[in-house]
This record gives C-alpha cells, structure tokens and sequence, in this order.
C-alpha cells in the first residue's frame, strides 16, 4: 500500500513536466478518473503502482502520491491487502523513484513519505 506523500512544485514547472519526467524514469501515468475534480493518473511500472493527484494552490502546482485502490472494493479489501504484501518493497522503491525524479525538477516535499526513509531535512 502506497504513503502518501505531497510536493510543491516550482512554479515553472507543470503537471505535463511531472508526466514527463516520470516518463523519463521509467514510470508509465496513465490518465485516470478525476479526483474530487483535480486530475489524475496512476502511475505504473511493472505489477505496482499508485495514484498521483495533480492540483492548483495559489498559482502553484501541488502533486499528492497516494495509493492506487483500482479493483478495491468492501469485500474483496482482505484477500487484496493480502495480495499486495509482496510487492510493498517494489512499490515502495517505485514511490522513492518518483519523488527523486520530480526533486530533480525542484519538487518540495511538503508532508508524509515517512515510510519511504526520506530525509527530514527534505521539507
């Protein structure tokens, strides 16, 4: 299960920059259901995957990381935690790689990503 995670983006820098450089890294968004009307992706390499949420605060970009629930439902939620233990390494990796990639284009990390041993002199 994905950490969230949220990040400030220069403000030069866009949610079709974030696509890119993800791209540039290996980690394949795909466009997604809108959430709660910002937009979406879920972002793939491999079996693991998470949900990036991209929105406007104060004419900043803010990018949120959070868990890529697709195909979760009330009654099957047990059985599909179960089967996602296995990929927590490789998930968690997939996050460290995003969150480096988008501090190269000047990301800052704003709150959460403790999971991911992030440095705390990254805020």
């Amino acid at each position: 299960m994905s950490c969230p995670l949220l990040l400030e983006l220069p403000p030069d820098v866009t949610a079709s920059n974030v696509l890119e450089t993800l791209q540039s890294a290996g980690i394949a968004p795909v466009r997604c259901a809108h959430h709660n009307g910002h937009a979406a992706w879920i972002c793939r390499r491999g079996p693991v995957s998470f949900r990036l949420v991209a929105y406007d605060v104060e004419g900043r970009t803010h990018v949120w990381f959070t868990a890529d629930l697709t195909g979760w439902r009330w009654w099957n939620f047990p059985v599909m935690w179960l089967l996602a233990i296995r990929y927590t390494s490789r998930e968690i990796q997939l996050q460290r790689d995003a969150y480096f990639a988008l501090r190269a284009i000047g990301a800052a990390r704003l709150v959460g990503g403790d999971v991911l041993g992030l440095d705390n002199d990254d805020r």
